[in-house]
């Protein structure tokens, strides 16, 4: 809770001089209330880690701050954007053109952060992505009002997949979840295993949120890969959740795990041949 707290305090912070970016806080802040939209996973495979528990972080975050700012109080809102980008976009309209609201903050799930950071470049408004890791956040997608706080694919692959590569893993086959994050950590892996001299003989798309990966492992088994299993996630900022656990469980009962040696950057190695690239 502590490191949770210091990160929302740094976002309030950062969100609070967006609403002062561009002119004097008497045009910037909207209704005379600096209001920041939380928005994000509330009942989802992210729940645990942003969701309810990003709103009350938040909370502490502005009380610490001292609830206001250029005399101005500061109001915390949320919304659960199910991990769909147009739920995820027709909130965020809704918050800029009807409700006010000056800055959007979270957002995990990669694919919602692209399109909310579309609406906010269109409006002229302030978008601080902490929860999505897509590095085309920053890349081809990038905004003038857009910030983003935390990690990005292109720091895992680059550090963990990097560090891999090192350790002898120069022949890679990819399972990724199929959306805008895990397409992308596939590509900048990809990328880096290529330019150490390593190659990727493949790759199979899961959706979001699956369960039970015995299917994709079974009928993926590419025969030269050296390289065993992994899963890059979010891990890389040290946490792993429980709902990405039953692959490496699953690739255990199919016999294709052979032994679970620690990477640097939080990937976890296990099973032989084949690299899970997990959920946000």
């Amino acid at each position: 809770m502590i490191s949770s707290r210091i990160h929302h305090q740094g976002l309030i912070a950062l969100a609070a001089a967006g609403c002062l970016i561009g002119g004097t806080a008497q045009a910037q802040i909207s209704d005379d209330i600096v209001k920041i939209g939380v928005l994000s996973d509330m009942s989802s495979l992210y729940s645990d880690i942003a969701g309810p528990g990003s709103v009350v972080a938040a909370q502490m975050a502005v009380k610490d701050f001292g609830g206001k700012v250029a005399g101005k109080p500061i109001e915390i809102i949320s919304a659960d954007h199910l991990n769909k980008a147009d739920v995820g976009s027709a909130i965020a309209r809704q918050w800029f053109d009807q409700d006010h609201v000056d800055v959007i903050v979270d957002v995990p799930t990669s694919s919602i952060a692209l399109s909310v950071q579309d609406i906010a470049k269109e409006k002229g408004k302030v978008f601080l992505i902490s929860g999505a890791a897509s590095s085309d956040l920053t890349g081809k997608a990038c905004s003038p009002t857009g910030v983003h706080w935390t990690y990005d694919t292109y720091a895992l692959a680059h550090g963990t997949g990097g560090a891999l590569v090192k350790q002898g893993g120069d022949s890679w086959f990819f399972l990724t979840a199929d959306y805008a994050f895990g397409h992308a950590l596939e590509n900048d892996t990809s990328a880096v295993v290529k330019a150490a001299g390593g190659k990727v003989l493949g790759a199979v798309n899961v959706p979001l949120n699956n369960a039970d990966f015995s299917s994709f492992l079974l009928g993926h088994r590419p025969r030269q890969c050296r390289r065993r299993h992994h899963q890059l996630d979010q891990a890389g900022g040290g946490i792993r959740y429980r709902r990405r656990r039953p692959a490496p469980r699953r690739a255990a009962r199919l016999h294709l795990r052979r032994q679970q040696p620690r990477s640097g950057g939080g990937a976890r190695a296990g099973a032989d041949r084949i690299l899970l690239l997990g959920s946000e």
